[in-house]
C-alpha cells in the first residue's frame, strides 16, 4: 500500500511539472533574460485566443508580455506548492468586460509581492500561456 501510495505521489509531481525540482539548473534557467514585448496589448492578445486558440498559441505562446491588472486574490500556486510559488488572481477589462486571469510568480519575486494588497493594480511581465494564464511572472516597478 505504502509504495503504491509513494508511486501515484511521484507520478503526480511528474504531471504536474515537479520534475523540475529535480533538475535545480533548469529552475534556476526561468531567472535568465528574457525579451518582454511591451508594444502588444493584453487586449490584442485575449481578442486572438477568444478567435481562434489554436493560432493564438502558435503566436503568443511561451513568449513574454507586459501586462497591467487589478488583484483580486493571493495565495500559493500548484499541487502542494512544491515550487514555492505565490499565484494571483486577477481581472482585467477588455470592452468593458471582466477577464480573469492567473499569474504565476516564483519564489525569487515574494518580496516584491509582499508589498501588493488585494485590490491594488499592478503590472507585471509574465509568460503567455493562454490568454487567462500566466508563468514566470516579475513585478514591474
Amino acid at each position: 500500500m505504502k509504495k503504491t501510495i509513494l508511486s501515484l505521489l511521484v507520478l503526480a509531481l511528474f504531471a504536474f511539472g515537479g520534475c523540475d525540482l529535480l533538475d535545480a539548473d533548469t529552475y534556476n534557467s526561468k531567472e535568465k533574460s528574457v525579451t518582454v514585448d511591451k508594444r502588444t496589448s493584453f487586449d490584442t492578445i485575449y481578442k486572438e485566443f477568444k478567435e481562434n486558440k489554436l493560432r493564438a498559441e502558435d503566436k503568443y505562446k511561451d513568449n513574454y508580455y507586459r501586462v497591467t491588472a487589478k488583484v483580486n486574490s493571493i495565495g500559493e500556486a500548484g499541487l502542494l506548492n512544491l515550487k514555492d510559488e505565490t499565484k494571483l488572481s486577477m481581472e482585467i477589462r477588455v470592452d468593458g468586460q471582466r477577464v480573469a486571469i492567473s499569474a504565476t510568480f516564483n519564489k525569487f519575486q515574494k518580496d516584491n509581492l509582499k508589498s501588493i494588497s488585494v485590490g491594488d493594480t499592478i503590472t507585471f511581465d509574465g509568460e503567455c500561456y493562454t490568454a487567462n494564464v500566466w508563468s514566470d511572472c516579475r513585478i514591474v516597478k
